[in-house]
């Protein structure tokens, strides 16, 4: 008779580990999944702009097309953008002192919800342990 109660609490105890590191693993899934639609939602936005941003490019581009044809246009663009002067003219030429930031796309790194949750799972077995150890004690001095 004990030993069918022993077996039996000793099943409960897996069940119920087996159960939290299910209920465990879908939460953290979850999570991550959860963090990975918003990073890609974020980009998502970013590329809208980008495209935006192309489209209002390529209206510039064909109004300069357009600017082209016109001689003294090409004319003075080619006196501010390639140095070229006229007789009795002298370039001066200053630097721009803007330093343009390089933006880096850091990738994603969950390994830090993964430590976390492995850490809460052991703890969580720890206490199941203790419990079920605490059980067996009162039942055997009962």
């Amino acid at each position: 008779m004990k030993k069918r109660k022993v077996k039996k609490s000793v099943v409960k105890f897996i069940l119920r580990i087996v159960s939290i590191f299910i209920i465990f693993y879908f939460f953290i899934t979850t999570i991550s999944y959860g963090i990975k639609i918003k990073t890609l939602s974020s980009k998502e936005k970013e590329l809208n702009n980008n495209l935006l941003e192309l489209k209002e490019n390529e209206e510039k581009l064909k109004t300069d097309i357009l600017k082209l044809n016109d001689k003294e246009y090409i004319a003075r663009y080619a006196r501010e953008h390639y140095l070229y002067t006229r007789d009795g003219e002298f370039v001066l030429k200053f630097d721009d002192d803007s330093n343009e930031e390089i933006v880096k796309e850091d990738e994603e790194n969950y390994t830090y919800i993964y430590i976390i949750a492995g850490s809460c799972f052991i703890v969580l077995v720890f206490v199941l342990i203790k419990h079920n150890m605490k059980r067996k004690y009162l039942y055997k001095h009962c």
